[in-house]
């Protein structure tokens, strides 16, 4: 009966672990420095289902857009990652938007979407609700100039700036 009795305490220990979505986050990331992406993103997505609650849920979805945003999977079309990229930013700052990530994560959708998907109206509508979401984010001065660029090509970008300075 001791017996049980120590087993389902430690079981009990063991699960309450505060620090397990943590562990489970480091381990995510030194996957994705051994280059394991698939297997990184798959441990992300079980952290944000086990431990939705927790500041690092919302870590752990920036992690996936990211790599969604910076690598091709398997059987996934370079516009078709791109996509998943910008659902999981989104993802960041709808679910958890007092997180640290919202205001970059909301950043980067819009970037996504204008500079490598040439969604122009998508972006503008995400530019403009990151304006009035996060006024007082240090992104703000980069927001405006993705609004005041959008759909304009490089060149056309260098030739403004070289106007506006002579």
């Amino acid at each position: 009966m001791k017996k049980v009795i120590l087993y389902a305490a430690l079981i009990i220990i063991i699960g309450c672990n505060p620090n397990r979505d943590k562990d489970a986050f480091d381990g995510a990331l030194k996957m994705v420095d051994e280059q394991k992406y698939k297997e990184a993103l798959n441990e992300f997505l079980k952290i944000v289902s086990e431990y939705p609650e927790s500041e690092i849920a919302s870590a752990a979805l920036l992690e996936c857009a990211k790599l969604y945003h910076n690598f091709n999977f398997e059987g996934l079309s370079k516009e078709e990652s791109l996509e998943k990229a910008v659902e999981f930013y989104t993802r960041v700052y709808k679910e958890y938007p007092k997180s640290i990530g919202a205001p970059p994560s909301m950043m980067m959708t819009g970037f996504v979407l204008a500079n490598e998907l040439n969604q122009f109206e998508k972006a503008k509508t995400v530019y403009e609700e990151f304006l009035n979401q996060y006024p007082n984010s240090e992104l703000i001065a980069s927001v405006r100039i993705e609004l005041e660029n959008l759909g304009k090509t490089p060149d056309e970008i260098l030739e403004k700036s070289i106007g506006a300075n002579k």
